[in-house]
């Protein structure tokens, strides 16, 4: 459960980075370029999860570089401390692991429903021959706005009245519309961003983070779609566009509710399309060759910045507790000849509390509140955890 809330932090900071980043990459990069950028989240987790199960000792170096460690180091002393004070609050009670538990099995059992009843009904709806299109096209019985359903064979769903709402080049370019969904496999990428929501259900900024994520990918079709046409078929796109809201508002098939935004792609949104629509009018053609180099740099840097920021908040953790701590003895001879000084000693806390490889690394007068100052630290106790602390340093001073 420490993990999960550890993961959480992180991918709040770079879902925050991205939603920031986002308005200027679309006017620098392009649309398509800023929707490969979410591609981030699921990576930075998994590089986390590689790193904490393996630890990989290339990401530790990484994170040792004084331009990481130096902006980077305050952010995570203060995240630990934050966890830590979560952790007393709630973690230790098993209630909230059973709270979480239930939530996201609760919340994996409503989709899979959801997504149960749509393919029951899709499975129903008769196939149109007559639109060339690359991708098996289904006619429903209500009204709504043209969907891609499906993950092992994906079929592009139309409205009842879409032959007659919509003319040729409008047809044409909703399928392709709903084609490059299929190109871009974003149907698993939106079951990913699903399964993730489910695990981090608990963080708010998450599911403002989805939402905003399915934005940018029907920006990302809309430019790949009209990227190659003139002004007078993106006009026809546009009217397309808004007629598809339109036509989602009067709907009426309660059963093409289910589960749809989640779980399939949607040509027509009425919260999308003023910056859809804003987009098509600010259209620009840019070449691979320009925004990919830009895209994997900006990419790279934030990658390589939030395993850092992983990996220094993995070894900043707040201080363990000691539980019990005998006082060093004051040496005879010290203490006849009025002697005073101290002892700085660098020690490890074991999983379960006891201190080992004690060894002194400073100490004034020299070696002669040495023994004791050892002897007293490998009596002490710290309280438990699941894993080791290294490298700890403590002063004792031995006054009279």
């Amino acid at each position: 459960m420490q993990w999960l809330i550890d993961q959480s932090i992180i991918l709040s900071l770079l879902v925050l980075s991205l939603l920031l980043l986002s308005p200027m990459a679309n006017r620098l990069l392009g649309a398509n370029a800023t929707y490969k950028l979410w591609g981030l989240v699921p990576l930075v987790l998994l590089f986390n999860a590689l790193f904490s199960w393996f630890n990989w000792s290339f990401y530790k170096q990484i994170s040792q570089l004084e331009t990481f460690k130096i902006s980077l180091y305050t952010l995570a002393k203060q995240q630990s401390h934050l966890n830590a004070a979560i952790s007393e609050t709630f973690l230790e009670n098993d209630l909230a692991f059973f709270a979480w538990l239930l939530i996201a099995i609760s919340l994996s059992c409503y989709l899979f429903h959801q997504y149960l009843g749509l393919n029951e009904y899709v499975a129903r709806l008769a196939k149109v021959d007559s639109t060339n299109a690359k991708l098996p096209v289904l006619h429903s019985e209500g009204q709504h706005s043209p969907f891609l359903f499906g993950f092992r064979k994906p079929k592009i769903v139309v409205p009842n009245d879409f032959f007659q709402n919509f003319d040729h080049t409008q047809q044409r370019l909703i399928l392709e519309h709903e084609e490059s969904h299929f190109n871009q496999g974003d149907n698993f990428w939106n079951l990913l961003a699903v399964a993730l929501l489910i695990v981090f259900w608990f963080n708010p900024l998450l599911w403002l983070a989805f939402r905003r994520f399915r934005q940018q990918q029907e920006l990302a079709c809309d430019g790949v779609t009209t990227s190659d046409y003139d002004e007078s078929k993106r006009q026809s796109y546009a009217h397309a566009l808004l007629s598809a809201v339109l036509n989602k508002q009067n709907g009426n098939d309660e059963k093409l509710k289910i589960g749809r935004l989640a779980l399939s792609t949607s040509y027509g949104e009425k919260s999308q399309l003023k910056d859809r629509l804003l987009k098509l009018r600010q259209h620009r053609h840019l070449s691979k060759a320009r925004w990919l180099p830009t895209t994997f740099a900006i990419a790279a840097v934030l990658l390589a910045l939030f395993i850092a920021y992983s990996q220094i908040l993995h070894e900043s953790e707040p201080a363990r507790i000691a539980i019990h701590q005998p006082y060093p003895k004051y040496p005879v001879d010290a203490a006849k000849d009025k002697i005073e000084g101290f002892v700085l000693l660098q020690f490890d806390i074991t999983p379960s509390g006891e201190t080992k490889r004690i060894k002194v690394l400073e100490s004034q007068p020299e070696a002669i509140f040495d023994k004791n100052a050892a002897l007293a630290l490998s009596q002490w106790r710290y309280e438990a955890t699941d894993k080791a602390t290294e490298a700890q340093q403590i002063r004792l001073d031995f006054a009279l």
